[in-house]
């Protein structure tokens, strides 16, 4: 500890803190054929033109492989080899595409609609032992592009079908809560900004001694 003599007001802390063992970003595209799509109008037998297509931030990606049992590869690295775990992921997808529907007597209803794609399950080699926690994000980079949609009929009103390419890109770390050995100042409270409690005067309306008062 003598090297921190110069930092005496520094004292030795134990805190909880979270520790990423592995980090990477990656990304899956996939294709989807015939997925049904929820519109707020009745779009049976209009035209549907899309305009653009959106992941909602409710989609998820998790672990579906065993924490506690984990596949192990032996990866050769430049400086040797290490032993790492093979994860298994699920991606599930929320879409949300707005769109115009065209009548067939040329009148056009702006509308929205949504629908749920689920991914391939993946693997990823990642440093992530036993006692580690995945944490799986599906970034706003990600997009989604959809072809036409062909409504499905009288018995589902507001659903159309058609293909749909979606681009995942995933922000995937390995961590767990480990308890760090830190030099440290526990903080002190700042001092409080008083609220300014000033008072104006009136303002005196401009006189007019021009006028008034008068020496006549």
């Amino acid at each position: 500890m003598s090297k921190y003599k110069c930092l005496p007001d520094l004292q030795r802390e134990c805190i909880d803190a979270t520790k990423v063992f592995d980090y990477v970003l990656t990304s899956k595209q996939q294709c989807f054929e015939n997925v049904a799509f929820l519109f707020s109008e009745m779009v049976n037998g209009n035209m549907i033109d899309v305009d653009s297509c959106q992941i909602a931030s409710t989609s998820t990606c998790i672990e579906i492989s065993d924490p506690n049992n984990r596949p192990t590869v032996t990866v050769e690295l430049p400086d040797g080899t290490v032993e790492l775990e093979v994860v298994t992921l699920q991606k599930t997808v929320n879409l949300f595409v707005e769109a115009e529907i065209i009548a067939p007597n040329g009148a056009i209803t702006s509308s929205t609609a949504t629908a749920t794609v689920v991914f391939c399950p993946e693997e990823v080699v990642m440093c992530a032992p036993t006692g580690t926690l995945i944490d799986c994000m599906i970034t706003d980079t990600s997009r989604c592009v959809v072809g036409s949609l062909t409504p499905v009929g009288l018995e589902f009103p507001n659903v159309a079908t058609g293909n749909v390419h979606v681009l995942a890109c995933q922000s995937i770390q390995s961590n767990a809560l480990v308890k760090l050995e830190i030099l440290a100042k526990i903080c002190d409270t700042r001092s409080i900004i008083p609220v300014p409690e000033v008072c104006e005067v009136n303002p005196i309306p401009q006189q007019c001694p021009s006028v008034f008062p008068s020496d006549q």
